[in-house]
């Protein structure tokens, strides 16, 4: 995703909007995000390696013929840790980026994708089974170059995606992406190779109509876990609108049903401007770990949301400007 943070939002049409606002605010079911359990390690002569691991993270760094540097938060008991914006890195089986590119990142428990547009234009997918506390981790990327995109499974596409996740059910990555006057879900393969299928709404190759007129700024995608402990998770596409802002964050909840999405409107919600830190510009991220959703603006502080509007988002200490492009949640345990 583009540089997209935090909490979430959907607004489609005027009477999607008058639907969501009727609906009852709720969902992302309570839980403690600070009890999971402590980092242990495994030696090995000199090298100490994590047998735990978990956190939120986001892409720092995509540079040419190099890696994607990984910054994050560790959750350990009671507490957060920031690990610093260099203290992982991706494999990009060093291929040439586009300057313009946006620093997509998914993560789900064992695998990690970026997605990202070569020199050429073209966007490409480079996936890996774990990370490496040193040096690039892409032995076990597909193909060492990450795979092109290819919509339909034959297409290479110029599309900037603007965020990407994985879905934990499926192991798949699904991304949203501009598309003209649409913006659109597609759901990419993690096979090594790229095919990509377009998401359809309600009979539509779009999630979100018309942004440019309903002041579309960006927006954010995460898989929320319903209920926790479940092993099924919902889509959660989170926005922010200029036209909308009375609204602030909204966030709307998908299921998908093969190539389709179908909202869940019981566990759509909305978060009032006067409870969202920070101005109103924007660039909004996501992550959901067990129930609870994670978001952060642009280079800003990472909060927590509780379950409904009603509560002040909770402050994550410390900080971690490091993730202020696409997070995502990441465990290996």
């Amino acid at each position: 995703m583009k540089k997209t943070k935090a909490t979430s939002v959907l607004a489609i049409s005027t009477a999607a909007i008058l639907f969501l606002t009727s609906c009852q605010k709720k969902e992302l079911a309570p839980s403690n995000v600070g009890t999971s359990s402590a980092t242990t390690t495994q030696n090995s002569g000199t090298l100490s390696k994590p047998t735990y691991d978990e956190g939120i993270r986001s892409v720092t760094n995509l540079t040419s013929g190099a890696s994607a540097s990984i910054g994050y938060v560790q959750l350990v008991v009671s507490s957060y840790v920031n690990n610093g914006a260099n203290s992982r890195t991706f494999g990009l089986g060093g291929d040439a980026i586009n300057a313009t590119t946006a620093k997509c990142y998914g993560a789900a428990p064992g695998m990690e994708a970026v997605v990202y547009n070569g020199a050429d234009g073209y966007a490409r997918i480079s996936v890996s089974g774990g990370l490496s506390s040193s040096g690039a981790a892409g032995s076990t990327s597909n193909g060492g170059s990450g795979a092109l995109i290819l919509i339909a499974g034959a297409t290479p596409t110029t599309l900037r995606f603007e965020e990407i996740e994985i879905n934990p059910a499926d192991g798949q990555a699904y991304g949203i992406v501009k598309n003209g006057n649409q913006i659109q879900l597609y759901r990419i393969a993690t096979d090594g190779t790229g095919t990509a299928t377009v998401i359809t709404y309600n009979g539509n190759a779009e999630i979100f109509h018309n942004p440019n007129g309903n002041g579309y700024k960006s927006g954010s995608i995460c898989f929320v876990e319903t209920p926790v402990n479940s092993g099924t998770y919902e889509l959660a596409f989170a926005n922010e609108s200029t036209v909308y802002s009375t609204l602030g964050i909204v966030v709307w909840r998908y299921s998908i049903m093969g190539n389709t999405v179908v909202v869940n409107g019981s566990h759509n919600a909305t978060y009032a401007p006067s409870l969202i830190p920070g101005a109103q510009t924007g660039k909004i991220n996501t992550a959901s770990v067990r129930g609870q959703l994670f978001f952060a603006r642009d280079n800003s502080q990472m909060y927590q949301l509780n379950a409904t509007n009603s509560v002040t988002p909770i402050a994550i200490t410390p900080a971690n400007t490091a993730n202020s492009n696409d997070f995502g949640y990441y465990k290996t345990f």
